[in-house]
């Protein structure tokens, strides 16, 4: 495995790169084994013996970037307390453009004559509002969260951006500080967050207070803005855990997919309380862009003013969420202002949603808010629930608030396994169970779900969101052959007043059961006695009364329950899929 990891690194590095001559050096990130014991102080022994030399250390996810040939490389991804070995290269882009037609009053970056309130922060429904509707202000914020942007750095003295202490950033790029920002892009980012409200000067980001957020600037990017380096990204989310960041804004991308980087976000998501979040990419395909892609990291798609999804937005199943990025209006270089546009641009106005949501309940965990942030969402695809174009929908400040202040951190999360990311973040996405987020809510119990029967709670939003009710029970459900090729057909529908046999399926051991070595569940059709002939209902029913429930279809079609008794294997069985 180790040696295909390291295989692959060196395919793909021939086509961005001139391949390396005999004996010289290239750079690589090289993860050890943490639970392997002295694995840390196997490279320092290799390079003792001058078989290659480590030039950075990142100990907390047990990472070093070491010099050595290919040869080398390939000798070092082969021993036991390795974990993977990755060839270190100039990946990364900003995930943004300036416009090339800017607004008359930020042309030559020259200075706003008055404040501005620009469209994205009314879409995502933050500060105070000037339209009558209902809008998250910053005011009430019980504990504000540090937002790590890591970009192209940050005009420190610019007049409508919170000023700076010298620790509040650093700089993975020798010669420059991350006080400056050669290309705008790092600072216009920063300011859809945090640009001063009240100040009668340029623009307001979404949380206007300097009060009220921590901003830490990690700067990965030199004044061109053309690429960074996998180590780059790596080091600089390093650095945003040891300044203690809530939240880390990445409004940048590539299609190369590392597995260190990978893991990276995952031990900081899980271990450290840590929100990711990632621009979606500008290459307007299903491809794949990271570290967006990665599942403990949300993807943002870009929307337009009307909220329809732009052209040049990623559309793939790991899109998230959506924000405000075509033509935002924000801070730039040279102490003015700019209309930019990307994905880049939509990342920093999720980002600025959750500091002031989670700013609200700081109890609250990393995987709390990022829940409440997708169930509130504004649907947007044409299912009205998620797809790959919008994700859940346009993130939405006011929505995240109520959702938490009615059933609490604990409460917005009905998923606790596996963090998987886009749609299958929430099993199920906003279908009739999450009405709540819409409707007042009066709990109906059905068949595990809860649907609501009562108008919209805002006015604003009962033109598009209709009466919730309890879905209705499916007609027919599929049954399926109790072991593979003994039924002709193998499976068909069934209507529920139907009668056909039983088998239930149990999560957990029982005694008794029979469990399939490659399977995760256990199968019994003594209940006690064999049922040949029950309803759905009835079938249903006599599973829960054994503590179990009907098996799946693809369960029964993996035998994963054949041979559990009652001569079923050559009979069709009640599953629980539906007949969608």
């Amino acid at each position: 495995m180790k040696g295909t990891i390291i295989a692959y690194a060196l395919a793909i590095s021939s086509c961005l790169a001139q391949p390396a001559r005999q004996g010289e050096t290239r750079t690589y990130l090289v993860q050890y084994k943490k639970d392997v014991r002295g694995a840390e102080n196997s490279l320092e022994y290799l390079q003792s013996r001058g078989a290659l030399m480590i030039s950075e250390r990142f100990p907390s996810i047990g990472v070093n970037l070491v010099k050595m040939t290919d040869n080398e490389a390939l000798k070092v991804a082969s021993r036991n307390d390795i974990a993977a070995v990755e060839l270190n290269i100039d990946n990364y882009q900003v995930l943004g453009w300036l416009d090339p037609v800017q607004p008359q009053d930020t042309q030559d970056g020259q200075r706003k004559l008055a404040e501005e309130i620009p469209y994205g922060i009314a879409m995502v429904r933050a500060g105070e509002g000037n339209d009558g509707n209902l809008y998250l202000p910053n005011t009430d914020i019980v504990s504000p969260k540090k937002v790590c942007v890591i970009d192209s750095g940050y005009i420190n003295n610019h007049e409508d951006l919170p000023t700076l202490d010298a620790t509040d950033g650093h700089s993975t790029i020798p010669g420059n500080v991350w006080s400056k920002d050669g290309c705008g892009h790092g600072t216009h980012c920063a300011g859809t967050i945090g640009a001063l409200g009240g100040n009668e000067k340029g623009v307001i980001g979404v949380i206007g207070d300097e009060t009220k957020l921590d901003l830490f600037i990690v700067r990965v990017f030199d004044d061109d803005c053309f690429w960074g380096s996998e180590e780059g990204l790596i080091g600089a989310v390093e650095e945003c855990i040891e300044a203690g960041a809530d939240i880390v804004s990445m409004s940048l991308g590539s299609t190369w997919l590392s597995e260190i980087e990978g893991g990276q976000f995952k031990q900081h998501y899980d271990d450290d309380n840590v929100l990711f979040i990632a621009a979606a990419g500008n290459d307007g395909n299903n491809s794949p862009f990271y570290p967006a892609s990665h599942s403990h990291v949300m993807s943002v798609a870009a929307v337009d003013e009307d909220e329809n999804r732009a052209h040049f937005s990623q559309f793939n199943s790991q899109v998230e969420i959506s924000g405000p990025g075509v033509g935002v209006k924000s801070t730039y270089k040279g102490g003015g202002y700019a209309s930019l546009s990307g994905t880049s641009m939509a990342t920093p106005h999720v980002a600025g949603v959750a500091a002031l949501v989670w700013g609200h309940f700081p109890d609250c965990t990393n995987n709390q808010i990022r829940h409440a942030l997708v169930k509130s969402a504004r649907p947007k695809a044409a299912n009205g629930e998620c797809d790959e174009e919008y994700g859940f929908g346009i993130v939405d400040a006011w929505q995240a608030y109520l959702m938490i202040s009615e059933l609490g951190c604990d409460g917005v999360v009905d998923n606790t396994g596996e963090i998987l990311g886009g749609c299958a973040f929430v099993e199920g996405g906003l279908g009739p169970s999450n009405c709540k987020n819409w409707c007042k809510e009066i709990t109906i119990p059905w068949n595990g779900l809860v649907g609501t029967t009562q108008k919209c709670d805002f006015t604003e939003l009962c033109d598009g969101c209709p009466e919730c009710v309890a879905p209705e029970a499916p007609d027919d459900y599929w049954i399926v052959c109790g072991k593979k090729n003994n039924c002709d057909p193998p499976f068909k529908n069934a209507k529920t007043d139907e009668l056909h046999e039983v088998r239930c399926c149990s999560d957990i051991s029982k005694p008794g059961w029979k469990k399939k070595a490659s399977c995760d569940v256990w199968g019994e059709s003594e209940l006690p006695g064999c049922k040949h002939a029950e309803t759905y209902e009835s079938a249903d029913q006599i599973c829960k009364d054994n503590d179990a429930r009907l098996c799946t279809r693809l369960e029964l079609e993996g035998d994963c329950t054949a041979g559990s008794g009652c001569s079923h294997d050559h009979d069709h069985i009640w599953s629980s899929t539906p007949n969608a």
